[in-house]
């Protein structure tokens, strides 16, 4: 499933190379993760930090917050990381297909399949039939593929934020002084 999902562009894997220590690249990411947890209200939440997870030692587990203005997004990314040298290297994944996209599929491609086997069987004048076979296929095609279309939108917005947001995090670290 995932090799399926990875050549769709549902699941993507990068490195972000940082020039600095581990211990220091742990100490900053703890400092800028909210607490996971189920925040039904974290789109008012008052402090900046934009991510929710949790860090170990060698690795990662975190997704954006949500936002009051944003649409809805579930992203999941997990990264590992390891010193070489004087650099940071972060393997880093971003999942963008939940689970629940599975039932979703399900009963949509049911509903069209009796939808289309009514449209085809029954006797309605033909007319009606190719208009209402038209607006069906249209209907049909958008909520298929509008969703597939918005993941890949979010996975590269995410994957631009990240790389952004963690040279920030790790540039400020080294700016205030510590």
């Amino acid at each position: 499933m995932n090799e399926f999902l990875r050549k769709i562009g549902l699941i993507d894997s990068f490195q972000i190379e940082l020039p600095m220590d581990k211990s220091d690249f742990v100490e900053t990411l703890i400092v800028n993760l909210d607490e996971p947890g189920p925040g039904f209200f974290e789109a008012f939440s008052t402090n900046n930090k934009a991510y929710k997870g949790t860090v170990k030692n060698d690795g990662f587990e975190m997704r954006q917050k949500r936002k009051l203005t944003a649409r809805a997004t579930s992203l999941s990314i997990r990264g590992k990381f390891q010193q070489v040298g004087k650099n940071l290297i972060a393997e880093v994944t971003l999942n963008g297909f939940h689970w629940l996209m599975i039932p979703y599929y399900i009963i949509l491609l049911i509903v069209y399949f009796f939808a289309f086997g009514f449209f085809f069987f029954a006797s309605a004048a033909e007319e009606f039939r190719m208009i209402g076979l038209l607006f069906l296929s249209v209907h049909a095609a958008l909520m298929l593929v509008v969703p597939y279309f918005r993941i890949r939108r979010g996975m590269r917005k995410t994957k631009y934020d990240l790389e952004r947001d963690l040279h920030f995090m790790m540039k400020d670290k080294f700016t205030s002084g510590n």
